[in-house]
């Protein structure tokens, strides 16, 4: 995370989500929270209402709402770098990525409504195993990874995969793929995020030559020179992310950009099991074949690179299903999952809450927000739980937004 790690909303359990400020009203959306801004807009915790000629309230769901500043909306190159992500990602429709529900304008304001998804950014769930010193769960450990990559290998197949409405290829590299962008349900189930910066052959907004976007741990050796880019790049970094994941800790160096892409370039990558030696040798094998520096050495495809995953998982009798993951993170954030069933709630409690409409936006700074925190006080709620709203957040939001719970 950069510059903006957290800002915390403090709430306690008398406190409207919406409040005395009113509940805005956005076409069909009621915008109850803000959750994070950056330099191009805002996201939102918002409720999607059922159509006027609905009478049932049953229809109405939570969604992030992305909403790009009323000023930038303007602006064609910005209106064209949005409209690109949302592109690409109202194409998709995986169990295995963070789906678009809606795209458009209103009053002239360009947004995106994204699933409201449930569970923890990989990084969290990293840096807690990192923690733990529960012998069983760290025993598991490696082999939840196997499963979380699986479902990250087909979700980003997916997307190499997607086709223009004439059945053409339309050559997507998602090109952040990392930690932050790869997001843990409590259903069991690993969704990718975040196609801010995706490639696509029909994108309208082109990447300047020489700008690098996107975290350079987790870069392949082609993006670090002009050369031209394709889905064995995803495959590199995703070998980077299952290389972190397993040894908890990262593979290439995060502080220091220069020696971060001087090792990826010479492939200064240690065998994984220097660093855990009880991990199978078909593991080691198979993460230094993604981390590859030459794309002709690496899996071909993200779905190739997934059924090895699968193999390493029953050459060791472990057959790791969404069911495993799901028991893995409830024993990792005890109870978290009930918790955030509780903020849910008490979102949708606040959704018809009375008050005056306000403005569709308002100016933001230009803070590059990566998470945003809102804390229930409650003595009854431990540290660590969390409701993520995680909205595919590109172009100056960050990667994702996440609701923590904490005492």
């Amino acid at each position: 995370m950069t510059d903006l790690d957290q800002a915390s909303l403090e709430l306690d359990d008398r406190t409207e989500v919406a409040g005395a400020r009113g509940v805005e009203r956005f076409g069909p959306y009621r915008v109850l929270q803000p959750l994070g801004q950056g330099g191009m807009g805002e996201v939102h915790l918002a409720v999607q209402t059922a159509p006027t000629n609905e009478p049932s309230r049953m229809f109405d769901r939570l969604v992030a709402l992305k909403r790009l500043r009323p000023d930038l909306s303007a602006d064609a190159r910005f209106v064209q770098m949005f409209f690109d992500e949302a592109r690409i990602t109202t194409r998709l429709s995986h169990p295995n990525v963070c789906r678009v529900l809606d795209a458009g304008r209103i009053d002239g304001v360009a947004y995106l409504a994204m699933d409201l998804l449930v569970g923890i950014p990989l990084f969290e769930v990293i840096a807690h195993v990192r923690a733990s010193t529960d012998r069983a769960l760290l025993a598991d450990w490696p082999f939840i990874v196997c499963k979380l990559g699986v479902d990250a290998c087909e979700g980003l197949h997916a997307a190499h995969e997607l086709e223009d409405e004439h059945g053409r290829p339309l050559g997507i590299v998602h090109r952040d793929v990392s930690p932050d962008n790869l997001f843990v349900g409590f259903d069991g189930v690993v969704r990718v995020i975040d196609f801010g910066i995706a490639s696509a052959r029909d994108k309208v907004h082109r990447t300047a030559t020489g700008e690098l976007r996107g975290k350079i741990a987790y870069a392949s050796p082609e993006r670090l020179t002009d050369a031209r880019i394709d889905r064995r790049a995803d495959v590199f970094s995703l070998g980077a992310v299952l290389w972190e994941a397993v040894a908890l800790r990262p593979l290439f160096p995060h502080g220091d950009p220069g020696a971060a892409m001087r090792a990826i370039r010479e492939g200064r990558v240690p065998p994984l099991r220097d660093a855990c030696p009880d991990v199978p040798l078909e593991l080691d094998v198979l993460v230094a074949q993604a981390l590859a520096v030459e794309p002709s050495r690496r899996f071909s495809t993200a779905r190739a690179m997934g059924e090895g995953l699968l193999d390493v998982m029953a050459s060791e009798g472990r057959a790791v299903g969404a069911a495993h993951v799901a028991a893995f993170m409830d024993r990792l954030f005890a109870g978290a999952h009930a918790r955030q069933s509780r903020l849910v709630s008490h979102a949708l409690a606040e959704r018809s809450s009375p008050g005056t409409s306000r403005s569709n936006a308002r100016p933001v700074s230009g803070t590059r927000v990566s998470g945003t925190t809102l804390r229930l006080r409650d003595p009854k709620l431990p540290l660590v739980a969390a409701l993520a709203l995680l909205a595919g957040l590109g172009l100056g939001l960050g990667v994702g937004v996440w609701l923590t719970l904490g005492g």
